[in-house]
């Protein structure tokens, strides 16, 4: 799995118009500059040994690039822009530390800690690219929460 993720850094909306103005105009062009972005690296993958040396592929038929954009907010959270799915950096970072507990009030974290038959980890098999990626684009950092 290879991630092509444009970040993006928003100030707080203060109005739904401020929040559709985002939606449709950085949003939508994130999406065109990850499509962009995604298209580079498939092409790269494909034409330049170095740089799939550079990333520790041999077998780039193999690959599957995804592209995702990032941004610091939560509103939008997994719609699609362009064909590009938008997540938080928030989760991202969740996701990534298999940290689901911090999301959790205390009695549930504790509910979780008592009950050795239950598990808050997003990756039972074990972490992985591809685990990962269905954690994300499944929204599984936040359906642990309701599972609980």
């Amino acid at each position: 799995v290879v991630l092509v993720i444009e970040v993006k850094s928003t100030y707080r909306r203060n109005s739904l118009k401020e929040a559709l103005q985002y939606k449709n105009n950085a949003l939508r062009k994130a999406g065109l500059q990850i499509k962009r972005k995604a298209e580079a690296v498939n092409h790269l993958l494909v034409t330049d040994d170095k740089f799939k040396s550079f990333l520790g592929i041999t077998d780039s038929s193999r690959c599957n690039v995804i592209g995702w954009i990032a941004d610091t907010c939560l509103e939008f959270n997994h719609e699609y822009f362009n064909g590009f799915l938008k997540v938080s950096i928030e989760e991202l970072h969740i996701a990534l530390n298999d940290d689901v507990g911090l999301l959790m009030d205390i009695e549930a974290v504790e509910l979780v800690e008592n009950n050795s038959e239950v598990s808050i980890s997003l990756y039972q098999e074990g972490f992985s690219g591809k685990h990962f990626v269905d954690a994300i684009e499944h929204s599984r950092v936040w359906k642990s929460l309701v599972e609980i």
